[in-house]
């Protein structure tokens, strides 16, 4: 605790306290990193370059922080440091999914696009849970039909299933509402 209070004091004492929090991006405590970079993001130091450096970093709770740091950055800015981000995603961390969600926030349809140009195949009820839930998370216009094959995919599980109808439930388009009444169709039927 008194080791991160000192890295934020160090962020608002010029250039030569800037440049020592810097240094403790590279420590070996993840959360003195994660104290670091809150640090320069507070002071606004350099804020997308140190971004870009971290969303490799080896502690998923410091690429977390990483992808927070997107939120309010243009798609053009964000837009490989959030794939980057997407690729160090395990498939299980739903904190790591909301962080690199919020990371996404009003650029979803593009990270979408970005994401679409990378898909591990063509049909969505084989892709990877790891894919799966970063679409699910972003819930884009566009991905209606993937959703619809997952949520009819009797070789998914049902949890996967139920997920990809609740993400249909989040999309507004004519297409989602035909999708969903298809849906009902084939299951009452």
């Amino acid at each position: 605790y008194v080791r991160g209070r000192a890295v934020f004091l160090l962020a608002h004492l010029g250039p030569q306290g800037l440049a020592k929090v810097e240094q403790q991006l590279k420590h070996s405590d993840p959360m003195i990193r994660i104290a670091a970079f809150r640090a320069l993001r507070r002071a606004n130091h350099r804020v997308l370059e140190h971004t870009r450096t971290l969303a490799t970093d080896s502690s998923p709770a410091v690429r977390r922080e990483a992808a927070i740091a997107l939120r309010d950055v243009p798609f053009d800015g964000a837009r490989d440091i959030l794939l980057t981000l997407a690729k160090g995603y395990d498939g299980k961390d739903r904190a790591y999914l909301e962080a690199w969600g919020t990371g996404a926030t009003g650029k979803e349809a593009q990270v979408y696009a970005a994401l679409a140009a990378t898909a591990p195949g063509r049909d969505a009820a084989k892709w990877p849970a790891s894919y799966a839930n970063l679409i699910w998370r972003l819930t884009p216009k566009g991905a209606e039909s993937a959703f619809a094959a997952r949520a009819t995919a009797s070789s998914l599980p049902e949890r996967d299933r139920v997920a990809a109808v609740t993400a249909l439930g989040f999309i507004e388009s004519k297409e989602v509402s035909n999708a969903l009444l298809d849906l009902a169709q084939k299951t009452n039927g």
